[in-house]
């Protein structure tokens, strides 16, 4: 969502597409919130019920329409998620779910014309129910373009058709996915259009931050950004450092901030059963980039809020106490240092708050890592990427009327 979004709002305020957007219920507030004041036509994703899909079809991909997809366009059936059964292991292989993604490429496949040709703005998703449809747009003479909507690391790469335009943020990440097959022509810098608002956004107040936490506002925060592919054990051991660490260390408070699909528990248990549950506030909906920006110190595994936290100029730290990941070239980088045993965390800690030359180094680590992975943080990716859209919807009608 945060891929596109940008994208599409840019171009509604350019004044040339209308923009109507298709959202499933768990994403309901963000996008009313981005979409606020922007002329957008919002319409909820209700699933497989009589019309809601032809309606959207029509609506979507009629002449002079503009669509942008976002998340998956999933067949529901009086609530059931038909395709998710395809995850399933009892229904992978059975004739049922055959017969579903036979009928999804067909219903895909009769809703490009070649007198229209589409252009379709993705994000970079590794699902192939994007792969179906780029590819039905393909073959009717449209195009696809796929957007970074994230840090890659050393692994991009998506399920488009082979021929989608790829617009990545900086330098490597064209590098990797170059290397992994993608036609070079095919992969542009303009950089990330999900951090544009990152940049030019004005954050929540400090202080209020803190007093929505219950913080003293004398302390330096250390903000812990979990993930929801950690294991559960992992992240038991790595929650129990954290505390161990705040425990010998004055002046400090922490702050567990839980992804938005992590509903295990085990960070709340974990701070419960050690008798902390009045001292470290755990949350999960409050806005990442606010607890960033008010951070002095920003502790994760996986989470791309590493590389938010480094463009707020704030210190990183990977903690991986089941073995030595760097899964985004943190570490690697000098944009985080690496703890890999418990007993390193609170020193590791201590030399990040207050080592002015080590701030020094890892801010510019930080500077040349971000320009590499994700190109230009100018706050004007959405417009550039805009513009390269509005040039393929201005190729792809003018093939199609020749």
């Amino acid at each position: 969502t945060r891929a596109t979004l940008p994208v599409m709002t840019e171009m509604v305020k350019r004044g040339k597409f209308p923009a109507r957007i298709s959202y499933r219920k768990e994403y309901k507030k963000e996008v009313e919130d981005f979409c606020r004041g922007e002329g957008c036509r919002l319409i909820p994703q209700a699933g497989l019920r009589p019309g809601r899909i032809w309606s959207l079809a029509w609506h979507g991909f009629r002449p002079g329409g503009f669509w942008m997809v976002f998340r998956s366009l999933g067949l529901d059936l009086f609530g059931i998620p038909l395709v998710s059964l395809l995850w399933d292991p009892p229904a992978r292989f059975s004739g049922f779910s055959f017969g579903v993604v036979k009928a999804w490429i067909n219903f895909w496949g009769r809703q490009f014309s070649e007198k229209c040709p589409a252009v379709m703005v993705t994000g970079n998703a590794r699902d192939w129910r994007i792969r179906v449809i780029s590819e039905a747009i393909e073959k009717k003479g449209g195009e696809t373009v796929a957007v970074q909507d994230g840090l890659f690391g050393d692994t991009p790469g998506h399920l488009c058709a082979r021929k989608a335009w790829n617009v990545v943020g900086g330098t490597s990440t064209r590098r990797y996915m170059v290397e992994r097959g993608i036609p070079e022509d095919r992969v542009l810098v303009l950089g990330v259009p999900k951090y544009d608002r990152l940049i030019r956004e004005k954050r929540r107040d400090r202080a209020m931050v803190f007093q929505d936490m219950g913080l003293r506002e004398d302390i330096r925060l250390v903000l812990i950004v979990t993930d929801h592919t950690v294991e559960l054990e992992g992240k038991r051991r790595e929650v129990e450092a954290v505390i161990k660490a705040a425990e010998e260390m004055d002046g400090i408070e922490v702050v567990f901030k839980l992804h938005p699909t992590e509903h295990d528990g085990i960070v709340a248990r974990t701070v419960e059963a050690a008798g902390k549950s009045a001292r470290f506030p755990i949350v999960q909906h409050y806005p990442i980039w606010d607890l960033l920006a008010a951070a002095d110190v920003v502790v994760t595994r996986y989470s791309s809020a590493g590389a938010e936290a480094a463009a707020l100029g704030k210190m990183v730290v990977l903690l991986d106490l089941n073995d030595r990941s760097d899964v985004f070239g943190y570490v690697k980088g000098g944009v985080a240092a690496g703890v890999y045993r418990s007993e390193d965390l609170a020193p590791t800690l201590r030399g990040l708050l207050g080592d002015q030359s080590l701030i020094h180094e890892m801010r510019r680590n930080g500077k040349r890592f971000l320009e590499e992975h994700l190109g230009p943080m100018d706050g004007r990716a959405a417009e550039r990427t805009a513009a390269f859209v509005e040039s393929l919807v201005s190729r792809t009608v003018s093939l199609a009327r020749q």
